[in-house]
């Protein structure tokens, strides 16, 4: 009988626990993988429908100066200002929000996802 026939004799059981936590893991993992995509489509979406022109409310209009507009037209109005304050991060991907955030039902100073800023824009919209 060779050596490797004698490890796998039908004498001893199978040890399953380490198949069984690296089946663990990889659902675990798939499972992350799914919730992530599926926010970055939900987020991806968001950003499509920045592009879309709609009807500011009344108080946008005031601060604005325009009756319509995207929620990319009004990133684009206060990126120069933010920039110029400091006040994105260097990876681009947070802003520090103003006074501004009064308007977006948030405090000022209150750091934000750019993909959660243009969830929150959808206030400033009829």
């Amino acid at each position: 009988m060779s050596s490797s026939e004698s490890s796998c004799s039908d004498d001893e059981p199978f040890n399953t626990s380490r198949l069984r936590k690296i089946l663990t893991d990889l659902h675990n993992d798939l499972t992350e993988s799914i919730h992530t995509v599926k926010s970055l489509r939900k987020k991806s979406k968001a950003m499509r429908e920045s592009l879309i022109v709609r009807e500011l409310t009344k108080e946008a209009q005031e601060i604005f100066d325009m009756t319509e507009a995207s929620a990319k037209d009004i990133v684009n109005f206060w990126l120069p200002l933010w920039k110029e304050e400091g006040r994105v991060s260097e990876s681009g991907r947070y802003i520090r929000l103003g006074e501004e955030a009064a308007i977006l039902g948030l405090k000022p100073e209150k750091k934000v996802d750019i993909y959660d800023l243009y969830d929150l824009l959808d206030c400033l919209f009829v």
